[in-house]
Parts: structure tokens; sequence; C-alpha cells
């Protein structure tokens, strides 16, 4: 599996959901059965009615022991809150299968799904329409370039210019591809190959933006371990490409991608964990890059298998549904699941203070920032001090972590946010800052303590070990001869301090009564005197580069 370093087309998306009773999206019935009935209800295929936006989803519902299925269709006018009773729509003696449901246009739908047509293993892929979604016609087999049965698991998009491009497989052979321009009715029979060797379950998306194909499909290596591989192309009838891993640490099968409204592709699909299947996903800028496996569920006594993910109208969010094991035995009775308002986006956090290029003397230092997430909400927040280990911050949106022992030096530090979903942030670069305990120290001044027949026009000149805050600059002298103006050196770490002029024969007492560096370590103060000539001469007096003012 290759690993994303940084955000994915805007997302950087990292999910986790606890059990099959799950924490995404703003309510309690976000996540639910779409009907809970003792049937073995499978493979939901789930899109969004336009106009309108209702949902509408078909499932296969498979019958025992002969394991036949036929599909029904079930609607939902309310976000998926609740549903229609599910109906009988593709129903004979026949095992019919794997649905792949598309809307061509208002009032126009077709179903692509598989059907044993003799009983005993003649698969054909079959097309049916329908106007309404609920009364459907089958319009017969495809014809897709095949002497002999043995098409088996579709899966139809319709692209931007109404083209249908279809993903199938071949029992116990490779994955392809067939395209239509007349809604389905009749396919190229050229059977453009995808994967190399035994590929099955390949699915398909497009990123109409670019014009990038998307295939993921699973590969049996041996044992019935499967692996999940994707390829990409620009050109539907060319896969010659490399194959991609997208996982295959462990079995997983049963893929299903999208593209988000940002352009990340999304996979979802099932894997063991365990020894029970959970249903997780990763994401992609390209198809090649891939983030780090993300688990939607946790359960870890009933399957949850056949993802399929939709877009939510809403960006941050996502439906998905999947087959849920329901009761104690798998593959006896599952129902499909939805979740209404998956969570897909990561929260974001900053660090308020301290800022960037900040300096700080103080042993310990209270850290302090905001954090967000618009759809689930903050769960917390840590900090990782100079790449070391994340240590849990206090509160959510607004949180502080108390830094302690830290030396004397440049430090970063970072904020990584988690919302109440589980998604974990990517953190970014963070603030450095340094620590300096030390305390400013006044190395030279001039006239030097003592001096005698000091010029009238003479400047003081303070010379500090390192830079220091102009504005905590506090001087005096006496008697006090007024007009006084100070300039910098350019590493603030000199001041020429001139005045109206000194009196002949007159001892002065000049006084540094603070000064601060950079982190506001105090100078200590100091005191002395000097003593200017008797009779003023004539003279002139050299300053070095001078380039600040007060």
């Amino acid at each position: 599996m290759a690993k994303s370093t940084g955000a994915v087309c805007g997302l950087w998306l990292m999910f986790v959901l606890a059990a099959v009773v799950l924490a995404a999206g703003p309510g309690p019935e976000t996540v639910q059965p779409i009907y809970d009935g003792p049937e073995l209800d499978y493979q939901p295929s789930i899109i969004r009615v336009q106009p309108g936006g209702q949902l509408m989803v078909v499932f296969e519902r498979i019958e025992l022991p002969s394991f036949f299925g036929d599909l029904y269709v079930t609607l939902s006018g309310d976000g998926g809150e609740t549903w229609s009773t599910p109906a009988a729509i593709v129903a004979t003696p026949l095992n019919e299968r794997h649905p792949s449901l598309l809307q061509l246009a208002a009032g126009s739908f077709v179903l692509f799904y598989l059907v044993d047509e003799t009983g005993s293993g003649a698969y054909r892929l079959h097309r049916a329409t329908s106007s309404d979604g609920v009364t459907w016609i089958d319009q017969g087999a495809l014809t897709l370039g095949w002497d002999t049965p043995g098409e088996i698991n579709p899966n139809a998009i319709l692209e931007a210019d109404g083209t249908l491009t279809m993903t199938y497989h071949r029992l116990s052979g490779p994955s392809y591809i067939a395209r239509s321009t007349d809604d389905g009715a009749t396919w190229d029979m050229l059977k453009t190959q995808v994967s190399d060797g035994n590929a099955a379950l390949p699915r398909l998306t497009k990123r109409e933006s670019d014009g990038l194909y998307l295939v993921t499909y699973q590969v049996n290596p041996g044992g019935n371990n499967l692996d999940l591989y994707a390829k990409v192309s620009t050109d539907p009838y060319d896969w010659s490409g490399p194959q991609i891993p997208v996982s295959t640490a462990i079995n997983t099968h049963d893929s299903q991608p999208i593209v988000l409204q940002d352009g990340t592709f999304l996979v979802a699909y099932a894997m063991t964990p365990v020894s029970y299947f959970d249903i997780f996903y990763r994401t992609s800028c390209d198809g090649v890059t891939w983030s780090d496996e993300v688990q939607v569920t946790h359960d870890a006594s009933h399957y949850d298998t056949q993802p399929h993910p939709l877009p939510h109208e809403t960006p941050g969010r996502a439906i998905l549904t999947w087959s849920h094991q329901d009761g104690g035995t798998p593959y006896q009775d599952h129902d499909v699941w939805i979740d209404t308002s998956l969570d897909i986006l990561p929260p974001t956090s900053a660090i308020l203070e301290p800022q960037e290029g900040q300096f700080i003397s103080d042993t310990t230092y209270l850290v302090s920032g905001v954090a967000t997430d618009t759809v689930s909400g903050v769960a917390g927040v840590a900090i990782s001090v100079d790449g070391g280990p994340w240590q849990a911050a206090e509160g959510q949106a607004s949180w502080t972590y108390l830094w302690e022992a830290y030396d004397e030096g440049a430090h970063n530090l970072r904020s990584r946010a988690t919302d109440v979903a589980g998604h974990v942030e990517e953190p970014g670069l963070g603030v450095t800052v340094t620590v300096d305990s030390t305390p400013p120290e006044l190395v030279a001044s001039s006239p030097v303590s003592g001096a005698i027949g000091v010029s009238l026009t003479a400047p003081v000149m303070l010379r500090f070990s390192e830079p220091v805050l102009h504005d905590t600059l506090g001087y005096s002298m006496a008697p006090d001869p007024g007009g006084w103006h100070v300039l910098w050196n350019v590493g603030w770490t000199e001041s020429y301090l001139s005045h109206d002029g000194l009196l002949p024969g007159q001892t002065y007492t000049f006084t540094v009564s603070q000064a601060r560096d950079r982190a506001r370590n105090p100078v200590a103060p100091a005191q002395w005197t000097f003593t200017t000539m008797s009779v003023e001469k004539h003279h002139h007096v050299y300053l070095p580069l001078l380039i600040k003012g007060e």
C-alpha cells in the first residue's frame, strides 16, 4: 500500500466508527437498517434521484438454501431517515443478483445485473429499464462479444456526455470494460481487458474534471485471502498501466470507488481485521498514492460487507450503504444498513500562543489554540514537541497544553485534532519558538565608568550581550541634559543616546534601569559616573552605522 504524505485533493480522511452503534453524523437516526427483516438482503446499489433528491436503493435478496437472488427496490424521500417497504422488481425462479443502478435522465432509470439463465451457471448480464424506479422491464441479455456465457458482476457509470461505461468480469478470468452510447441497449464488443489474470468484482468511477478513470478489483493470490488493486487510465480502451496495490495486508474484497466533491477518489471495501468482515476505505488524489486505511465499522461478531458509498449533497459528508449481518450466523439474516451522514472531513487546529518566531523565557508555558470540525465536532487535541510523542491537551474547540521541562534553544510545536467521528488531522508545520531564560548583560558602555575629559557632545553608547527590545530600554542621567534621542544598530545590541549637550567640568551619573531581551528576560540595572572636560574643544564624534531610531 502506497501511503500519502499530504492532503489528498483538499481532504485527508481518517475515520473510526464504534461497533455497529456508530458515532458519525448529527443525530441518532444517522445510522440504521433500511429494512430490518429476517431475509438475507445483500449488495445494495444506491443513487440520488434527480430532480427532487430522493434516495433509491436496489439490493439483492437471497433465498436459502439455493442462494438464488431476486432484486428489490426501496426509496426514501427524507434523506434516508425512512424508507418504503422493499418491493420486488426482478423476481423470477432464476438467480438474479449484483445490481448496478443508474438514472439516465428524469423519469429514466436503468439497471444492470447478472442472471443465471439456465440455473446451472450460464451467467449473462441483463438490463432492465424503468420510468419510475418501481416498475421494471427486463430488456434481456447484453451482447458483449462472448460466444459462451460467463459474464458476471456488472458495475456501470454514466459519463457527462451520456456514454455508459461498464466493468464486469468473466468467471475465473480477468476484468473487462465495455461502453454504450444508447443507454445500454447495445455495447461495443471489443472485450477491453482491464486486469491481468483472475480478477473479480471490478468497480469503476470517473473524475470528469480531468477524465481520469479508476477501476478497483480483487485478486486471489492463493488461499482465498483476497487482495485489492487499482488501475487508472484516461483512455477507457487502454489499461496497460501497472496495477496498484490498495490493500494487500489482509483479506480484502467488495470494493466500490466514487469521486467526492473536491475530486478525491474514495474506495470503500470489506476486510477481515480479525475474523469478521468490517468496512474500511482509503482515499487518493490520483488513484496511485493512497491514504492510510480508515475503519468504518468495528463489529467483532458480525459481518459487514458490500459497501456502496454515495457523495452527500453537503461537502464533508457521504452516504454509505452496506450489508450487515443481523443474526448469529453469517449469510442467514443480513440487512442493508445506511449511514446517511458519514463524516468524511478531518478537523483542523491551530496554535495561537506562542506565535511563530516568538521568544519565551518561562520554565513552563501554557500553549493555547483552537480546533474546528463543522460536521461531527472536535473530540480532542494533542500536541507534539520537536517531533516527539503526541500528548493530550485540555479542551476541544478551545484548548490548552502545559508545556514543561524544555531546554533553551529552538523548539517546534505542532497540534493535531481528532473529531467526534474519529478523523485525525494531518498535522501541519506548527510553530517554531525559541526558549531563552538567560538574561541579557550590559557588556560595554561609553563613556566608561570614571572617565574624565568627556566631550560635551559625546553620546552614551550601550552594548548588550544579545538583542534587546528597544521599547523596554529605561535610562536616566543626572543632571539631565534633555533632548534625548536613541539610535540602534542593525542587530539591536547597541544603542546610541544623543542629547542637547553636557556642561563643562560636570560629573554625571548615568543609570540603566531596565532592558529586556526578546524573551523579556531583564538586564541587571547598572549605574556609573563620568566627568566632562572643563573647556570645550573642537572635535568630531564618529558613530557606527545606525539604522533604528526612537
